[in-house]
């Protein structure tokens, strides 16, 4: 493998996987399902075991989640239950890492302007919702990551929507979270 013939020191690794298809499970493509599993959990957790080898003391890794981990959403469960993954995942990896002195922190961004989440194609509860400034909240995630960090979510809407999912029972959570109004819509 290349990185054992270098032995590199890696002092910064970013891994912000993201995947996002929506509908109803019964409804979506298998490939679209495999490819999300793939893609969040399995692609993510291998980038990290393959480069945490060559990351020592005053290194941080970033490991993209989302707000999406925070309760269950239904016609985005996949998603959201692979990003509930990528959250617990992250978090331990920041216990196991931390004695050798490198950091792992969570990075839980809401909506945001890129390639997966493009403002204005979102609709409905989606639509909504505030967007987070990449730049500014990217410069903030490394600022805090390098700082010792375990997690960061941004914005104050996002981080009490947090709270809110911590303590509301996931029955009430989901039917809030729920990307649809009044129950199952089927997609046309």
């Amino acid at each position: 493998m290349l990185l054992e013939d270098l032995r590199p020191n890696i002092r910064v690794l970013i891994n912000n996987a993201g995947y996002e298809r929506e509908g109803a499970l019964r409804d979506m493509d298998p490939v679209d399902i495999r490819a999300m599993i793939d893609f969040n959990t399995t692609a993510m957790t291998l980038v990290n075991r393959v480069c945490l080898p060559y990351m020592g003391r005053g290194s941080f890794a970033v490991i993209t989640g989302s707000v999406s981990s925070f309760a269950p959403i239904p016609w985005q469960a996949v998603y959201s239950a692979s990003k509930a993954y990528t959250r617990f995942l992250a978090r331990a990896l920041h216990e196991e890492e931390r004695a050798r002195g490198v950091n792992v922190m969570l990075f839980s961004p809401g909506n945001m302007d890129t390639e997966m989440n493009v403002r204005g194609a979102a609709s409905g509860k989606l639509a909504r919702l505030p967007y987070l400034d990449l730049r500014r909240e990217t410069a903030k995630a490394l600022a805090k990551a390098e700082r010792g960090c375990a997690n960061y979510t941004p914005l104050m809407f996002y981080k009490l929507y947090h709270v809110f999912a911590k303590l509301v029972p996931t029955t009430l959570a989901v039917r809030v979270t729920s990307l649809r109004s009044g129950g199952a819509v089927s997609r046309g």
